[in-house]
């Protein structure tokens, strides 16, 4: 097998990292970027290294994919480290240890905890597997031998697994809440006062406009937005324009998305994420430009998944929206979906929960369209076609022409002067606006 890696971002802590392969990594004459190496201070990690490149080559995982999971074995090398344990010699009272300590100590949450020690089982599961270990992992049968880690036969009908069987107990959590439109204004208002405002509101709007999940927003690139003449040529002519995206699973799909979207975009490619660019032009002169559509306010660069996790969450709990995150957004633009598919027949016999649901689901990017079935337990309502107009178009309409009004009013408060009529604006006293607008005025000859 013929290795050729070029590498690109790096994750680091004080004991090991990893680098992300761009598109100079060949396996076998075939470029493989998105795979996970890791390194030490005295070179490679192989075994974690090739377990990357078995789950990407082989198994087709997803670079996001990968990516999380490479996070999860960093930190558990880290731990190794600190504990002063050869990775192949961990046993279960390693892993135990580990996920006390997370538990109690960094006061994680039983889930997330429980997908970190899944992940690293099954890197020991394929090292196993693959005898890059021998006789570590009991999956073999033979109750008269101990082995160092134990495992735990599931079958589920057709498809037979393995797991570590000491995972912490994940107490059922509560229905997330699913936000409503006057909660997710709510959280626009509170972005957009903030020095990202701009950038931040209008991801939060792909989420729920286009429905796109956290990575698939992030997919999103300067190309992929119209300029201003295509833009008002679609909504002149009450058109939508289409994006591509690549979710789970590398599956394609083409999302929808309104022109008033498009016009925000436009607003941010040449305002703020200009304005960040060229900072960083300014402080580095081997500086990039990325073709991401989302970049840090400071550095320029495009945005990673827990950075943009973090800043949703920390948005939605300052609205006071509580148990929600930004998946639960992207919950409230699949309502809307399979909302606007709702309907009925001509002959007033309302559409198959499966019609609808299936297309749902193509939009969407779901699989299974049964995912999407507590989403259909919103009122009927006849006429499919305008009701999709009505939440598609008269919503997105609304509320995208409001945030570019406060956006632009934003921008304003840095000329000189006009703090006094942004604020009689923002609290509707147009007389009074009139009144300053003429004192200007008046000043000026």
């Amino acid at each position: 097998m013929h290795r050729r890696a070029g590498m690109k971002r790096s994750t680091t802590n004080d004991f090991v990292r990893f680098v992300m392969t761009d598109e100079e990594c060949t396996i076998a004459g075939l470029p493989y970027p998105g795979i996970p190496i890791f390194f030490s201070r005295n070179g490679v990690i192989t075994p974690f290294s090739d377990y990357m490149i078995h789950i990407r080559v082989k198994h087709r995982t997803p670079a996001s994919t990968a990516e999380t999971y490479a996070y999860h074995l960093q930190k558990w090398q880290k731990h190794l480290m600190m504990a002063g344990v050869q990775w192949d010699r961990a046993t279960d009272g390693t892993l135990v240890a580990w996920r006390d300590m997370q538990l109690a100590v960094e006061k994680l949450e039983p889930g997330t905890v429980s997908g970190y020690l899944q992940s690293v089982f099954s890197f020991y599961l394929w090292a196993e597997e693959q005898q890059v270990t021998r006789g570590s992992v009991a999956i073999y049968g033979d109750n008269n031998k101990r082995y160092r880690i134990s495992a735990r036969r599931v079958e589920d009908g057709r498809y037979m697994s393995w797991v570590w069987p000491y995972l912490p107990t994940v107490p059922k959590k509560p229905n997330r809440h699913t936000p409503t439109s006057q909660e997710i204004e709510r959280v626009h208002g509170r972005m957009i006062q903030t020095g990202t405002g701009t950038r931040d509101s209008l991801l939060i709007s792909f989420y729920e406009e286009a429905a796109t999940r956290r990575a698939e927003a992030l997919q999103l690139e300067v190309g992929d937005i119209p300029s201003w003449r295509q833009i008002e040529k679609a909504r002149d002519g009450g058109e939508t324009f289409t994006i591509k995206i690549v979710g789970k699973g590398g599956k394609v799909r083409y999302v929808p998305v309104l022109p008033d979207l498009m016009s925000r975009a436009r607003d941010y490619i040449e305002g703020s994420r200009s304005e960040a660019v060229q900072k960083a032009k300014d402080r580095n002169s081997r500086y990039k430009e990325p073709t991401d559509l989302f970049v840090g306010e400071n550095s320029g660069r495009a945005l990673n998944k827990q950075y943009v996790s973090r800043l949703v969450s920390r948005h939605m709990r300052s609205a006071g929206i509580e148990r929600a995150a930004g998946h639960r957004i992207r919950a409230r633009g699949l309502t809307n979906i399979v909302t606007a598919f709702d309907g009925y027949h001509e002959d007033g016999q309302p559409f198959s929960s499966e019609m609808i649901l299936w297309k749902a689901a193509d939009i969407a990017g779901h699989a299974d369209p049964e995912y999407l079935r507590p989403y259909l337990n919103l009122s009927r309502a006849p006429g499919a076609d305008s009701l999709a107009v009505k939440i598609m178009r008269g919503e997105s309409r609304l509320r995208n022409l409001s945030l570019r009004i406060e956006e632009k009013l934003k921008a304003l408060e840095k000329v000189e002067g006009l703090a006094a009529v942004i604020e009689a604006v923002r609290k509707r006293q147009y007389n009074r606006v009139e009144t300053l607008l003429r004192a200007m005025l008046d000043g000026t000859k």
